[in-house]
């Protein structure tokens, strides 16, 4: 921390954190390389569920 006004404080992940970007960065691009799919599904469900009131 630094003595300013306001206070400024730093932060970092630790290792433990940073283990997670390899895990982390899999799941973001498979998401990506679903998006289509998974858009498509959403908007199947949503237009069922429209129909019904």
């Amino acid at each position: 921390m630094q003595y300013t006004v306001p206070p400024s404080v730093y932060y970092s992940l630790t290792g433990l954190g940073r283990s997670l970007n390899e895990p982390l960065a899999a799941l973001r691009d498979w998401a990506e390389t679903h998006m289509p799919a998974i858009d498509e599904h959403r908007s199947a469900i949503a237009t069922r569920f429209r129909g019904t009131s």
